[in-house]
């Protein structure tokens, strides 16, 4: 299985825990996919939930050029890849600088917008 397009990441610990909605992944490496867990322990404050918006990494992108699935998980990564570059933080990173989040969110949107998604 494959994480869902939209997806947010976070750690608790030391296992990195993905998002969609109201359903959690981890990734099994020794299946090489996802798989879904029950809610962890903590993933409210972990995802920011409950607390200021701002400090949140979700950005909701969608295309607007007919492109695939596969096509938006690439570009997706490779602007995440591009605005942890830029920004200083990278969500996948426990106990990162949150007060980076919100250049990184600017970055990320700024990319997928000139990759032809519409970003909320």
């Amino acid at each position: 299985m494959t994480c869902p397009f939209g997806w947010l990441s976070f750690w608790i610990g030391t296992r990195r825990y993905f998002r969609t909605d109201d359903d959690y992944y981890v990734f099994e490496p020794a299946h090489r996919e996802y798989v879904v867990v029950q809610r962890p322990d903590g993933a409210a404050a972990a995802t920011g939930d409950g607390s200021d918006a701002s400090e949140s990494t979700r950005v909701f992108a969608y295309p607007k050029r007919s492109q695939s699935e596969a096509q938006s998980d690439r570009d997706r990564y490779d602007c995440h890849v591009w605005a942890a570059g830029q920004s200083g933080f990278d969500p996948s990173v426990p106990e990162d600088r949150c007060d980076l989040v919100p250049g990184y969110r600017r970055a990320l949107a700024a990319c997928l917008e000139g990759r032809g998604y519409s970003v909320q």
